[in-house]
C-alpha cells in the first residue's frame, strides 16, 4: 500500500483541502473588491461604507446608495464600559447630512477604533474639500459675471 493510499493522508486530505480552497476564495473575493474600489476611486472604506472624493458609497453592490460627500458631518464614539467585560465595547459611527442620518456599529478593538477614525477624518476632510470646490466655482462664475 501506498502513502496516497494511507488512512493518516486520507484525513489530512480532507481537513486541507476544504481549507486551502476557502482561503483561495476569500483571496479571490478580496483581490475583486480591491479591482472595484480602485475602479470606482474609492480612498477609504469602513464597516460597508466606501468613500470616494465626492461621494459615500453605502455597500458594494453596483446598485450601492451613493450620497454626495459636500454637508456631511462625521463622528465617532466607543460605547460601553472599558471596566466591564471587553465585548461590551462598541464603536459608533455617525454621518448626518441634511436629513440623512447613517450609523454604523463595530465590535471594539484598538484596530477597529483607529480605522474608524481616521475614516471619520478621512470623510470630514473630503467633505470640506468639496464644499470649498463649490465655492470656488460659485465665486469663478460671479466674477466672470
Amino acid at each position: 500500500m501506498g502513502p496516497h493510499a494511507s488512512p493518516a493522508f486520507i484525513a489530512v486530505a480532507i481537513i486541507t483541502v476544504p481549507i486551502v480552497v476557502a482561503m483561495v476564495g476569500a483571496i479571490a473575493a478580496d483581490v475583486a473588491q480591491e479591482r472595484r474600489d480602485r475602479a470606482d476611486g474609492v480612498v477609504a472604506t469602513w464597516a460597508g461604507l466606501r468613500a470616494t472624493r465626492q461621494q459615500l458609497v453605502m455597500g458594494y453592490h453596483k446598485g450601492a446608495r451613493r450620497i454626495p460627500l459636500d454637508g456631511l458631518n462625521v463622528d465617532v464614539e466607543e460605547t460601553g464600559s472599558p471596566v466591564r467585560r471587553h465585548h461590551d465595547r462598541r464603536i459608533h459611527l455617525s454621518i448626518e447630512r441634511a436629513g440623512t442620518a447613517i450609523d454604523r456599529w463595530q465590535p471594539y478593538s484598538h484596530g477597529t477604533s483607529q480605522a474608524a477614525h481616521q475614516f471619520a477624518i478621512m470623510l470630514n476632510v473630503l467633505s470640506q474639500n468639496v464644499e470649498r470646490r463649490e465655492l470656488s466655482r460659485e465665486e469663478s462664475y460671479q466674477t466672470l459675471t
